[in-house]
């Protein structure tokens, strides 16, 4: 599904209150999370756009145990109208001070006034806390190793029928690893699965939603190359950033293509299993006509010609290595 569809189902999705489980699944670096940040952020102050009145954004990478992702949500907490705040002590407080919440807010004295203000604490209040919120549960294919499927799916389901909690799971489904069995718990957990399938003008202008001359010249690059990771664009443009003011008092054709070499290479460096082979690209000629056709040759060379990229010249070859060297420094 396109950026627009998947945005217009996400409203339909947070307009109700009744208690789902949203599946928003595609492959790494499309942008699911921006996007779903994105516009959970901009509906906020939407009247009647997000009908619960609490939300909790949690990333299950590196979790080991329910009890690690439990108190996570209870430390995530936030009021609609902060959600794509980053949760302190204000946020925390704005959270018991609702209407809603104030029977929450004796819950906790009760609980930490017995149990002190221990994680066994939070844990204990987990069941009286989260009740009709929006929990968006990220990164399920990173989690820790200790976590199993099984009690994540048992945790969604027991919050969306006994908490009434409307649930959205985020996942790359292409690195699961028994995909098998994950699609197996997935059609038993989930009511609604939606693809991310944004285009390459879509994952465009989310890596670089800016105008300035640079963001567009890679932006537009990007989407003629097919690049469909919004990571790899933006450590692109990056590396283009800090060319530039090297290029400054040369021609602006100088910049274009050094732009234009480094969106194509870096490519390849940071996307080598997509992109064309870096040293294919050091070697190639799309224009000798007297040598025989490799596979790589009949695999990228219209592309590579639509993109007026001939062969490696010296200047070229001079920006993959300072931009090679830049990746490997310490500092990045």
């Amino acid at each position: 599904m396109s950026v627009k569809n998947v945005r217009s189902a996400i409203e339909t999705f947070l307009s109700t209150s009744d208690p789902q489980v949203l599946c928003i699944s595609g492959a790494w670096g499309t942008g699911k999370t921006f996007n779903w940040k994105s516009t959970v952020r901009a509906l906020r102050d939407k009247p009647g756009a997000i009908a619960l009145n609490e939300y909790a954004y949690v990333s299950l990478f590196g979790l080991n145990s329910i009890a690690e992702v439990k108190t996570q949500i209870l430390q995530s907490m936030v009021v609609r109208a902060q959600i794509g705040d980053t949760p302190d002590l204000t946020t925390f407080s704005n959270m018991l001070s609702t209407a809603e919440s104030g029977l929450k807010k004796g819950i906790v004295k009760s609980v930490t006034g017995v149990l002190g203000t221990r994680g066994e604490a939070l844990v204990s209040a987990m069941g009286f806390l989260t009740n009709r919120m929006i929990i968006c549960l990220d990164d399920f294919e990173r989690k820790g190793e200790k976590l199993r499927a099984s009690d994540v799916m048992g945790l969604m389901t027991y919050l969306k029928e006994e908490r009434s909690c409307k649930i959205v799971l985020l996942l790359n489904d292409s690195q699961l690893e028994d995909r098998k069995t994950y699609d197996s718990y997935l059609e038993k957990v989930v009511d609604i699965h939606l693809r991310f399938e944004p285009t390459a003008e879509e994952i465009g202008f989310i890596a670089l939603p800016d105008d300035d001359e640079l963001s567009k010249m890679v932006r537009e690059r990007a989407m003629f190359l097919g690049i469909s990771n919004v990571r790899v664009i933006r450590k692109v443009h990056g590396l283009v950033k800090g060319l530039a003011p090297l290029l400054k008092d040369y021609a602006p054709i100088v910049t274009e293509n050094a732009v234009s070499t480094v969106v194509l290479m870096g490519w390849s460096y940071f996307e080598p299993e997509v992109g064309p082979d870096l040293e294919y690209l050091k070697r190639a000629n799309t224009y000798d006509s007297d040598k025989e056709d490799t596979d790589l040759d009949l695999k990228w060379r219209d592309l590579l010609r639509g993109y007026r990229f001939g062969h490696a010249d010296k200047f070229d070859l001079s920006l993959l290595r300072g931009s090679s060297a830049v990746i490997s420094s310490p500092a990045n």
